[in-house]
């Protein structure tokens, strides 16, 4: 029987209800997204944050996420192993035949929760860009 559904029985008022509802929903939601496979690349993630990917990449640097290498961004081994990020190799073909070899952080869901539940989104100046 889902929360909402014993607050009914209980005879709380409709509008209590209909929150409790959004609430239990959002946490569904929420539950699943911890769950899922795969990662995004930290311009998506800054999108679904609704923050500019400046900010997340500022924010991430400054919490201890990740770190610049030169003009690479590198994820910290602490956020790897509790599976909030991942870095994925990329061979990219050269015109002259040869590779390139380049890692790309990535974000798991659990690392989305995370940096939702952490990170402030409120944007005070309008700025979409970070």
């Amino acid at each position: 029987m889902r929360f909402a559904e014993r607050l009914a029985e209980l005879g709380l008022s409709p509008e209590i209800i209909a929150q409790a509802e959004t609430i239990e929903d959002q946490a569904d939601d929420f539950r699943r997204l911890t769950h899922a496979r795969g990662g995004l690349n930290l311009t998506q993630a800054a999108n679904f944050l609704g923050v500019g990917p400046r900010r997340l990449i500022g924010w991430m640097i400054g919490h201890g996420w990740i770190y610049r290498k030169g003009d690479r961004l590198e994820a910290y081994s602490p956020k790897v192993a509790a599976k909030l990020l991942f870095v994925k190799v990329l061979s990219i073909p050269r015109v002259d035949g040869t590779a390139t070899i380049t890692a790309q952080v990535l974000v798991t869901a659990a690392g989305l929760a995370r940096l939702a539940r952490e990170m402030p989104t409120d944007n005070p100046k309008g700025d979409s860009n970070g």
